[in-house]
């Protein structure tokens, strides 16, 4: 179930989201024939799982968050272009090992922002093939018990998308398939007291992402009727490879190395739209 956390975070950016909705309402009515504005509630449930360099288990994270999308889609003659920005934060049940190897138990606090730009290109009557650039922000403060310190860690990635929309029928239920490849990245660990700021370069990501949009209601099947609202379930799977061993210093003297361990990290959930 969605921890108690989910309605207080959410309603934290309700007054944000009331006031942009409004500016958006008020683009679309002096634009009519201009870009479609939308914007999108979701609950998203996460897997994390990190493995050592011999397989083992290191530990697991799971979790619902809410998570937040604003996107724009600008028609084009061929085509059309689309911006996004979505929010997410939340935490997460930590369920691990410490340094000495015994069981560790603790929370997550997990908060990612993504921002990016595609174009779908029409390739078929119900097909359109679409490229993406995105960029991630993923902060992870995983919370200090006991004689065990905390731990914050940021990671910055950008990707590349590549993959196929499919409309079985006009202003109807789509669903996509996208490939995930990481173009580059990097990452930073600190530990306040033990661990001074280390940075390394991003671990080669891989991944894909499935998803529909369900137009809702009395719009289902009329595109020009506004504001129309749909249901998105989406599925994300992403790998992060071993990362690069990097020495950390503590209050300025070495004290150790330090390394990101194989990632994997699982997003499942569903949204409602409401588009302008």
């Amino acid at each position: 179930m969605p921890p108690p956390t989910f309605a207080r975070r959410a309603a934290r950016l309700l007054p944000f989201f009331a006031t942009l909705a409004a500016s958006i309402a008020g683009l679309a009515e002096s634009h009519a024939a201009g870009p479609d504005f939308s914007l999108g509630l979701h609950l998203v449930h996460h897997r994390v799982d990190e493995r050592a360099a011999n397989g083992a288990h290191l530990l697991t994270e799971t979790g619902w968050t809410p998570m937040l999308v604003a996107r724009l889609t600008q028609p084009l003659p061929l085509g059309r272009l689309d911006a996004h920005l979505s929010w997410n934060d939340g935490s997460l049940d930590y369920d691990g090992r410490s340094q000495t190897g015994s069981r560790f138990q603790t929370t997550t606090d997990q908060r990612i922002w993504r921002t990016g730009f595609g174009y779908a290109l029409p390739i078929a009557p119900t097909l359109d093939l679409r490229a993406r650039w995105e960029l991630e922000d993923r902060r992870r403060h995983i919370q200090g018990r006991g004689a065990v310190a905390g731990l914050d860690e940021r990671y910055r990635q950008h990707y590349a998308a590549l993959g196929l929309i499919w409309t079985p029928a006009p202003a109807g239920t789509t669903f996509s398939a996208e490939w995930i490849a990481g173009l580059g990245g990097r990452q930073t660990t600190r530990a306040d007291g033990y661990i001074d700021p280390v940075t390394a370069p991003g671990n080669g990501v891989h991944g894909a992402r499935l998803g529909a949009r369900i137009p809702l209601g009395a719009q289902a099947g009329n595109a020009a009727q506004r504001p129309r609202f749909a249901l998105l379930p989406q599925l994300e799977y992403l790998h992060a490879d071993r990362g690069e061993t990097r020495a950390y210093r503590s209050n300025g003297v070495i004290a150790g190395s330090i390394v990101q361990p194989e990632t994997t990290r699982w997003q499942i959930g569903a949204g409602l739209e409401v588009v302008w």
